[in-house]
């Protein structure tokens, strides 16, 4: 079985629910190789962190139709919900009227966490972004520029498993 749990208002793994079958879920690079667990968050509980092209959110969202699969999850604070990388699927997300969606939770302070400014490549330091968060600020667009080492696992769960509700 997969790394997965489902969050809502109780954590529950992936076995005990029957909307994350095997033909419906598949992980590559999953917690067993990667170290990175993915948990299947409400997308109500998804906070943005930066602006977004709405574009490229549109074409995001045509992909993701015609795929019929979400194949990235969104790395996010794990306290806050508040979204790293992938303000994009964030709102395609909502824009496909999922209800959740796979999430990879992080601390800003994880070695495996590298972020640097997009403009002059510095890095954030963690305890700025997590104030940044706390406040509940909406950044710029391509504001910061999240890297993750290993990379993240590529998922491949179908939309109607995201769409139906926790």
């Amino acid at each position: 079985m997969h790394s997965f749990q489902v969050i809502g208002l109780t954590r529950f793994s992936a076995s005990t629910s029957a909307l994350l079958s095997a033909s419906s879920v598949r992980v590559a690079g999953s917690a067993a190789s990667t170290g990175y667990p993915v948990e299947l968050w409400p997308v109500a509980l998804l906070r943005p962190s930066e602006a977004v092209d709405e574009s490229a959110v549109q074409r995001l969202v045509l992909r993701i139709r015609e795929q019929g699969v979400w194949t990235a999850p969104i790395p996010l604070d794990a306290a806050s919900g508040w979204v790293m990388d992938g303000n994009h699927r964030l709102r395609a997300a909502r824009a496909l009227g999922l209800m959740r969606v796979p999430c990879v939770p992080f601390d800003h302070a994880d070695p495996r966490v590298q972020v640097t400014d997009w403009k002059t490549g510095l890095p954030f330091e963690p305890q700025r972004l997590q104030a940044l968060s706390a406040s509940g600020a909406l950044l710029p667009y391509k504001t910061t520029r999240h890297r993750f080492t290993p990379d993240l696992p590529v998922t491949a769960i179908a939309l109607d498993v995201l769409q139906a509700g926790a």
